[in-house]
């Protein structure tokens, strides 16, 4: 037997492992792909230096749109990126990208600034393609690895990871006049090198890690939305304010710093949740003295053959679906499970989704490239055109986050299917292009933000519904894919409907005035009727991808209807169980751990283990939601069997009022909202048992999640007796709770609820447990309490009888 010390606290280089758990931490990882995703717009910016262009270069409306579509087909077609991040790390795609979006807009700039000679159409069409075609790069290291990482999120990070795409419009406004001045062709410039550095500073943070569910995962997300909406409204009021007063340069300089900071601000939150990772694990897997025992007996060849099948199991199903990869194109996998690339792509579903995107995406796209010339054509000033393009890159950003956050609470509230969104956003866009075919004095700031917040959704929306549908294994390949419509509407809408369209109008202001085109340089048309029927054209495209969505919706209700995230969360809950038994192992190899945690000394540390091994007690798990009625129960089975009850939730209540040092920390964690380690509460079980004198034992409340159990198992090598279970309907729980009126602060609906919802996910896991094994006994808990407690005794009664039979035997011979 050998005694370690170790130090807790930061000295002795506890710094250093600090720093490197936040740089490789998944908070830090989900703060530098906002950051990385706020650089990743720069498409969306086109309306604002295509004027230059289209003046430096001599281009006509069309040639112009030729131009623009070539930028969409960049910025849709993934699927290079999706390939290679099937095949290539994460930080390799993320490293192609950067140098791709430097190379592409800085030729532009060589090209706008005449530093070169005029390069021909196809050149330049190149160049804005590679440039454009980098963010799907961006969009395939970072975002694809966050869906990964956090799966059952998914709507929230994807909602959030394209809400500030959908800011970086207004994002690099600030930021080109701070740095540049009000100069369009250097913003060219700027969107060439700002987004390759962004990517390249965190190239090697942007990583998959196992799955895990978080205590404070929901909390930090709503946290990172609130600081998104902030910078939403701060770019808005800035985008007003610079509209109505002069601002110098100094004023553009402050404004830029203030958006800088909030951009920054997800990096605090991330440190913070990484300390309280960090002072957790000092705290409770760092004890002063561990007493190292003799390990553990070696592994028999019954243990191995408990896992060897499984194992070989999952394997030949893995060759079986390598090896049936073509032959089963035809015969798809159930919705949610994992499609193979052209499983995907011929399945019908996928066909609706296309339809959507090329009416949807390609009608959106259309009208975010034609906004500067819309402006010019209806008398807007340079500047109003610019406003119109930050107004609907912020309210393009209010339509992602819609689609991320509020899909989710409705899809898990109500059961409506995601793509009802995609069909909604679909009919807005239908009316923003009637607001501008048809417009009035101030009608394209309303279809600026109707076409904005409608292109927001349905990107949001698509990377979803393609991740639900079709599964995650191909993701990075299949969301690529879905795209794919996109610039192929763009071309067809944009390039030979409304360019076209426009010049023809154009030239008859031409013809009307005496001139041929050859005569001017510039192709421009003034007047309403400039865009009246081509965006009559696209408002009627949309309506049929609206109804083309409609049939998604009503062929994909039953999916949706069902639980769409149980199959992640049993692989969070396998991972977990896995982490809990490598921790067991590693830190439990002696009770004397529970020195640091209980404040024992060492020796009655030892007295401590010595006498719980010796007692062998007898355990019975006492398992139930909130009330159920568990406590009066235990009460009254104290009374008539001897047991001594112990509940630890009670136990941790007085540990935290106890004052003592564990009793803060416990404290801290509670306000933080995160779980207490199941450490902790062990050995306050463990020290309870041993106080008590007694070898019969109700542990009420516990465990709560299979980590619980796992730890109580291989901490105290004690399994239970059984587990008794009371089970009682929700609504009667509810109703119990709320007329109990204990004062206590977690009594209130909302909490109520939320902690059905965690028993629910959480212990229900450790019933069938225990149920697989025959050590489940299950009570009617809705019956009233002496009824109950009559089934509670025909439980425990018989064992009482059995004895006394021996007894009398023993008596009788």
């Amino acid at each position: 037997m050998a005694t370690t010390t170790t130090n807790n606290g930061f000295s002795g280089g506890g710094c250093c492992p600090f720093l490197l758990q936040v740089i490789r931490g998944r908070w830090f990882m989900i703060s530098a792909s906002f950051l990385i995703m706020a650089g990743a717009g720069a498409t969306y910016l086109f309306g604002v230096y295509s004027k230059d262009i289209k003046a430096t270069l001599g281009y006509d409306q069309s040639t112009l749109n030729l131009l623009s579509t070539f930028k969409d087909l960049g910025a849709n077609v993934g699927v290079l990126s999706g390939l290679l991040a099937e095949v290539t790390p994460t930080w390799f795609v993320l490293l192609v990208g950067s140098v791709m979006n430097f190379s592409g807009y800085f030729m532009i700039w060589l090209a706008v600034t005449k530093r070169i000679a005029t390069p021909k159409v196809w050149q330049m069409c190149a160049y804005i393609c590679i440039g454009a075609n980098s963010q799907n790069f961006a969009n395939t290291g970072s975002l694809v690895t966050c869906v990964k990482n956090f799966p059952e999120s998914r709507g929230m990070m994807l909602g959030l990871m394209k809400g500030f795409v959908g800011l970086s419009g207004a994002v690099f406004t600030q930021l080109y006049y701070a740095i540049y001045g009000d100069d369009s062709k250097s913003l060219i410039l700027l969107i060439g090198w700002l987004p390759a550095v962004i990517s390249l500073a965190f190239v090697y943070n942007i990583r998959i890690m196992k799955i895990s569910s978080h205590p404070n995962e929901l909390k930090v997300f709503y946290e990172y939305l609130s600081i998104s909406i902030v910078l939403a409204f701060l770019l808005m009021g800035l985008t007003i304010a610079q509209k109505k007063v002069t601002f110098s340069h100094i004023g553009y300089v402050v404004s830029a710093f203030v958006v800088c900071f909030m951009l920054f601000l997800p990096f605090l939150i991330a440190i913070r949740e990484e300390f309280y990772t960090w002072k957790s694990k000092k705290q409770f897997t760092a004890p002063s003295s561990v007493i190292v025992e003799a390990p553990p007996p070696p592994e028999t060849a019954a243990s191995k053959s408990d896992i060897e099948p499984e194992f070989t199991e999952n394997i030949i199903e893995k060759n079986h679906q390598e090896a049936s990869c073509y032959a089963n194109i035809c015969n798809p996998p159930k919705r949610g499970e994992d499609y193979s690339i052209f499983q995907a792509l011929l399945s019908i579903d996928m066909l609706l989704v296309f339809v959507a995107v090329f009416c949807g995406l390609g009608c959106s796209l259309t009208a975010v490239d034609n906004l500067g010339q819309i402006g010019e054509s209806l008398g807007y000033p340079h500047q109003t055109v610019s406003t119109f393009v930050s107004l609907l890159s912020i309210w393009n950003y209010f339509g992602r986050v819609f689609a991320g956050f509020v899909s989710e609470i409705i899809l898990l509230k109500y059961k409506i299917p995601r793509p009802l969104i995609m069909a909604i956003a679909l009919f807005l866009a239908a009316v923003g292009d009637i607001l501008i075919a048809f417009p009035w004095p101030g009608s394209v700031y309303i279809a600026s933000l109707l076409i904005g917040f409608a292109f927001g959704a349905q990107h949001s929306i698509l990377f979803i519904i393609v991740s639900e549908l079709f599964g995650l294994k191909h993701y990075s390949t299949l969301f690529n894919c879905a795209q794919l419509p996109s610039p192929l509407g763009s071309y067809v809408l944009n390039v030979r409907i409304v360019g076209k369209l426009y010049d023809r109008e154009a030239l008859k202001q031409v013809a009307a005035k005496g001139m041929t085109r050859s005569m001017v340089k510039e192709l421009t048309c003034i007047g309403k009727q400039c865009y009246r029927l081509s965006f009559s054209i696209l408002a009627a495209v949309n309506i049929f991808g609206f109804l083309a969505t409609m049939i998604l919706v009503f062929r994909s209700r039953k999916f949706y209807g069902g639980d769409i995230y149980k199959r992640f969360r049993d692989e969070m809950e396998a991972n977990e169980r896995e982490m809990a038994l490598k921790q067991a192992e590693f830190k439990h190899v002696g009770f004397e751990v529970s020195i640091l945690l209980m404040g024992t000394a060492d020796a009655a540390s030892k007295d401590v283990t010595l006498s719980l091994a010796e007692k062998k007690p007898k355990v019975v798990f006492v398992l139930g939601g909130p009330g159920s009625g568990k406590g009066t129960q235990c009460a009254k089975i104290v009374q008539h069997f001897g047991y001594t009850h112990l509940s630890a939730g009670d136990l941790l209540r007085a540990e935290k009022d106890s004052g003592s040092e564990n009793g803060t920390m416990i404290q801290n964690m509670m306000n933080e909202g995160k779980i207490v380690p199941s450490e902790v509460t062990v050995k306050l079980l463990q020290k309870a048992m041993v106080e008590s004198g007694n070898d019969k034992f109700l542990i009420d409340g516990f465990p709560r999640n299979e980590e619980n159990r796992a730890a109580f198992e291989a901490v105290t090598k004690i399994e239970p007796e059984f587990v008794l279970f009371f089970n009682c309907p929700e609504e009667e729980m509810e109703r119990r709770i709320l007329f109990r009126n204990q004062g206590r602060e977690d009594d209130n609906i909302e909490t109520i609820r939320k902690r059905f919802k965690v028993f629910l996910e959480s212990s229900l896991p450790v019933i069938e447990y225990y149920k697989a094994k025959g050590k489940v006994r299950e009570i009617d808990a809705a019956k009233p309490v002496e009824e109950v407690f009559e089934a509670v005794k025909a439980i425990f009664t018989p064992k009482v009888e059995e004895v006394k039979k021996k007894k009398c035997r023993c008596a009788i011979l």
